[in-house]
Formats: C-alpha cells, sequence, structure tokens
C-alpha cells in the first residue's frame, strides 16, 4: 500500500479488535517500522474493555521508540472514560453520537490539546454523524486533521445509505470534506427511512430483539462459554452429526431442540447430556420454540437439520429469518429452484430493509468444498496435473439399511418432486463440480431406472450435465 500511494500518503491501519493480547501487536508496528512504512496510527487492535492490554501495548511501543500511535474511543460515553487510555493511547475517537453530543466530544477535544494527543472522530455510520464529525474538526484544527469517512456508495448500512437524503459532505478530489453551510448539522433528514428505523426501536422495547424486533439484537443471548446458543430443528442423523462438530468447535452450544418425534428429541438430548451438555429445552416445532422465547433470551440461531420433504427446509428457513434469528440450513437449500429463489429472495430483501447490526443470516450447511478429496482434486485441475479434462464421473449412493435410509421410504428413494434419498446425496457433488468447471449450462439426460437384483427392485436416476 505504501509503495502504491507514495511517501506523501497519511497511512492509517483499522484492525477492529482483531488481536487478544498486546505482543503481537507490538512486533507488527515494530515491523512497520523498520520496513519504513510510515503509519500514522493503528485503530483498536485490541479490545476496548481490555485496559491491562492496552496498557501493555503503549508501555511496548514507548520502549521499542515506535512512532506510530493507537486510536481509540469510538465506544466510550462522556470525556471521564477517555480517562483510563490517555497515557496509553496517541489518538482519541470521540463519536459525536456516542460521546454524548457535540459537547462533550468538544470537551474531549479540549482534554486531548491539553495531554498532548490528536483526535481522529469516529463518525462513519450515517449522514448526520459525519456531518457532526465534520464540524467538530472545523471547531478543533489544533488537534483534529482527519475525521474517519465511508463514502455512501461504499457502504451496506441502510442508516448510511438511507437516513440523509442529501450528503453536503461529499469528499472532494483531494482528500477534504466541505463543511455543511446550511443551519444546523446541515443535512436534511429522510422522515420516511427515519420513521422505519423508528419502528425497528420501538419494537426492541416492547418485544426484545431480532429482525423486527428492534435494537435489542445487539443484545443477543450469549453462553456464559461465550458460545452462541442454538435450537436444533430435527433432531435425527444428521442432528448428530452437527451436535460432535458443535462440540468440537466450542462456538456453539444446543440450548434447545424441536421434533415432532419424542423420542428423537429425547434420544439427542440424552446423548447431548453424556457429552457433557446442560438438559436442553425440548419443543415439539419451531413455531412453538419461538413463541416460547419472544424476546430471544434462549437462543439466537436455528439449525434447520430436517430431511428435505414437502418445503420443510425453505418453510422453516424462513420461519427463523422472520424471527430474527440467524440460520444454519442443511442441504439441499430447497427441492427446486423456484423455492430456492424465494428463499434468496427472502435474504436478500433482509439485507435491503434492516440495518447491518440487525440482520440474521442464512448459511447453508454444506461441507462438501472443504472435504480433503475435493480440495486435492481442485488443486490438481488448477495446476494441470491431469491435463485437459474432457469427462469426469461422480457417483453416490445410500446403503439399503441404516440411518440414513429408514429415512426415505419405497417410493422417496429418486427425486420425486424434489424428495428422496438420491436427491439428497447428489447435492454433494453438484458444489464440487462447479467448483472445478465452472457453472453447469444444461442437463442433457436424465432418466429413472428400476433393476431387478438379488436384494429386491433397485432405483437408480442418471443425469449427465454439460
Amino acid at each position: 500500500m505504501r509503495q502504491a500511494v507514495g511517501p506523501d500518503f497519511t497511512l492509517m491501519v483499522a484492525v477492529q479488535y482483531a488481536y487478544e493480547a498486546a505482543e503481537p501487536v507490538a512486533a507488527m508496528i515494530a515491523e512497520w517500522e523498520r520496513r519504513h512504512l510510515d503509519v500514522s496510527f493503528i485503530e483498536t487492535p485490541l479490545r476496548m474493555d481490555d485496559t491491562e492490554q492496552i496498557a501493555a501495548l503503549g508501555a511496548l511501543l514507548a520502549e521499542r521508540h515506535c512512532a506510530t500511535q493507537v486510536a481509540y474511543g469510538e465506544w466510550q460515553a462522556t470525556r471521564h472514560e477517555f480517562a483510563p487510555l490517555l497515557p496509553h493511547i496517541g489518538v482519541l475517537q470521540p463519536d459525536a453520537g456516542r460521546v454524548g453530543g457535540l459537547t462533550e466530544a468538544r470537551r474531549v477535544c479540549r482534554i486531548a490539546a491539553a495531554h498532548g494527543k490528536s483526535v481522529a472522530p469516529h463518525c462513519c455510520k450515517s449522514g448526520i454523524g459525519i456531518a457532526a464529525a465534520v464540524h467538530l474538526a472545523a471547531a478543533a484544527p489544533d488537534v483534529c486533521r482527519f475525521v474517519e469517512f465511508l463514502p455512501t456508495e461504499l457502504s451496506s448500512s441502510p442508516l448510511r445509505q438511507r437516513l440523509t437524503s442529501d450528503d453536503e459532505a461529499a469528499l472532494h478530489s483531494n482528500g477534504t470534506l466541505p463543511l455543511p453551510r446550511r443551519p444546523g448539522l446541515g443535512v436534511t433528514v429522510d422522515m420516511t427511512a427515519l420513521r422505519e428505523f423508528e419502528g425497528y426501536a420501538a419494537a426492541a422495547i416492547e418485544r426484545g430483539a431480532g429482525h423486527g424486533k428492534g435494537m435489542a439484537a445487539l443484545a443477543a443471548p450469549q453462553q456464559a462459554s461465550g458460545a452462541m446458543p442454538v435450537l436444533i430443528v430435527g433432531c435425527g442423523a444428521a442432528a448428530r452429526c452437527h451436535v460432535d462438530a458443535m462440540r468440537a468447535s466450542g462456538r456453539f452450544e444446543c440450548v434447545a431442540l424441536a421434533d415432532t418425534e419424542p423420542a428423537a428429541a429425547a434420544a439427542l438430548s440424552s446423548l447431548l447430556v453424556s457429552r457433557g451438555g446442560k438438559p436442553p429445552k425440548v419443543f415439539e416445532t419451531l413455531e412453538e420454540a419461538l413463541d416460547a422465547d419472544p424476546e430471544n433470551a434462549l437462543f439466537s440461531a436455528v439449525w434447520v437439520l430436517v430431511p428435505n420433504s414437502k418445503k420443510l427446509h425453505t418453510e422453516l428457513a424462513a420461519m427463523a429469518l422472520d424471527d430474527g434469528r440467524h440460520v444454519l440450513l442443511e442441504k439441499p437449500i430447497a427441492r427446486n429452484l423456484s423455492e430456492g429463489r424465494d428463499l434468496a429472495n427472502k435474504v436478500n430483501a433482509i439485507e435491503q430493509t434492516t440495518v447491518r447490526a440487525l440482520r440474521p443470516r442464512l448459511m447453508v450447511a454444506e461441507t462438501s468444498a472443504f472435504w480433503p478429496a475435493v480440495t486435492a482434486v481442485g488443486a490438481a485441475i488448477s495446476r494441470g496435473d491431469v491435463g485437459e479434462v474432457c469427462m469426469i464421473r461422480a457417483k453416490c449412493w445410500i446403503p439399503a439399511g441404516g440411518a440414513w435410509a429408514d429415512r426415505y421410504k419405497a417410493e422417496s428413494w429418486l427425486c420425486t418432486g424434489g424428495e428422496g434419498g438420491l436427491f439428497d446425496a447428489m447435492t454433494h457433488w453438484i458444489r464440487p463440480l462447479r467448483m472445478w468447471f465452472g457453472e453447469i449450462e444444461k442437463v442433457v439426460v436424465r432418466v429413472r431406472v428400476r433393476v431387478r437384483a438379488r436384494s429386491g427392485l433397485l432405483r437408480f436416476g442418471l443425469a449427465t450435465l454439460t
């Protein structure tokens, strides 16, 4: 970056709480200075509440005579919360919307001047905040040369895009921001957007967190271990695999189960307890679980692990997303293209109408892209180890007995209506094929075959893709 912009361009680096300890941050900064990268400051490298490590970082940089400053302050409320940071940082970052308004932000600037510090106001969330930061910088030119700025076209936040209907604080080609000259802050609030965002806030007070429920989503539940609490819907064979993965990662904890078959829920509950977990709450349906947890106090994510029959995958995922829960959806996401598009449209609508902090996320549980054999084949194809590929054949099957086969009865083994064991298994190979060779353009052959064998009637499907 330094080579690209030249020696006269001021560089600041934001890493957003990426480090747990001071030493690796100090080592990185020392390397920057050894390479003469001339970084002005690094923003929030450590958690803002870890004052011990922030103090340690300040001591290490002083000991190593590093010129790069450390910047903090975007979450501080009132000037008093800057006091513990002052001995250890060089740049203060008050946010006028959080610190207590422009008056309190101005007091922070005076404190910075008295202690030989500089100020770079935090302000990128909305046009209102940016206008306030520009006014603050104009009122404190002795300590404030820069304001944090994100152009509207680069922001994914509806607040940034829609809350103000004009943007006088538009970046000039020389990197400067003009001071708004109309009364007040100099911006015009879009009242339609404001009423929409007010609706989120009002619903937060009345009902709690979630999409359509307001800002309380910022306080999503978290276990004492720091793991995200999860409701598992569907307690069969797939759920047992996910429970093992959940336990291995340590980032998620199953706190509730939902299954229309009480025996399946009881068996999975016993498995969780036998492996050291707490007894989960048990519900019969997802709807019952959501109604029992209107404030997102019990779980913030839903893992949909039911069989791909009827429209269960898309309907359950949509229900959880509408209630503001993150969703992990077992593959396939839908039985056909129409259902898949409906779910994708729902996710896109949430992206467009919900502020970023409130958006529930959808993730598909398809892991074939990470199988060692798949990644090895992809690498070999990319290197040209196998020459020019003219044809590739992938086979998948389900044993006649066992937990998976029991889920699919005699007439649902094929892709009847987008259901069945073969449809389920084939989805594992569609993604690797697309990764290796690009998008599938058309299906040129599709047949269903019945073959008499010693074990009885075998059924299989054949699809040739180009």
